[in-house]
């Protein structure tokens, strides 16, 4: 019974892989613009406003690539052992388990290894996806229990955002470092592995970039 109607916009400008620039790029393009250092090139595909913060905050976000985590990946391909293995992970087909398994010897990095495993019946995407559920050992057995985290408020809405934790159905972290001890069972448990994989992005970050890194457990949260 919705009254939602459909619509479709057609795309114009850059196809969606395209890398290359102009007035309707896409995001692949300013992504590879922005990596290059290109500030004269971003400038042409980007709003003067969006452009405007880039060069007030540069390397404000220390942006990844997929092949910084290449040796994470590596890694646990090869202490998987075999396709069997593999296959107990998120979105890991048989066929691509057995894919990545014969085809271990051709890993160079993350980015050459998802082209080498792709195939018709299984995009860019989907293999780039189940290769982070690898790298990160997450598996199609394994349970979730509901859990959110405000990242952040205006200060005005700090009451609500009380009256937010005191009426969810599930546990509202503000504080993670005090309110963790808070959490039991599956909750505490999806809690931690948020913990583990949170930090371990930021430590594969500062390798990337030299930069000294803290733990999400000691983030304040946002106060705008």
């Amino acid at each position: 019974g919705s009254q939602i109607r459909p619509m479709t916009l057609k795309r114009e400008g850059a196809g969606y892989h395209d890398c290359v620039g102009g007035a309707l790029p896409s995001a692949k393009a300013v992504r590879e613009a922005y990596l290059s250092g290109s500030l004269e090139k971003l400038q042409k595909m980007l709003p003067e406003s969006v452009y405007g913060v880039i060069c007030a905050e540069p390397g404000n976000g220390d942006m990844m690539q997929a092949d910084d985590f290449s040796v994470l990946l590596a890694s646990a391909i090869s202490r998987a052992g075999g396709a069997e293995r593999l296959s107990r992970y998120l979105d890991v087909t048989p066929d691509l388990a057995s894919t990545v398994w014969s085809m271990r010897e051709q890993f160079v990095s993350f980015s050459s290894f998802v082209k080498i495993c792709a195939s018709k019946s299984l995009t860019l995407s989907h293999v780039s996806r189940a290769f982070l559920h690898i790298a990160l050992g997450m598996e199609k057995t394994q349970e979730y229990a509901p859990v959110t985290q405000v990242l952040g408020f205006r200060k005005e809405a700090q009451d609500l955002v009380g009256r937010i934790g005191k009426g969810a159905c599930m546990p509202v972290i503000i504080n993670p470092a005090r309110e963790i001890d808070s959490l039991s069972g599956k909750e505490r448990e999806l809690y931690e592995e948020e913990m583990r994989v949170s930090d371990l992005y930021r430590m594969i970050r500062a390798v990337r970039y030299g930069k000294a890194w803290h733990s999400e457990m000691r983030e304040p949260v946002l106060k705008l």
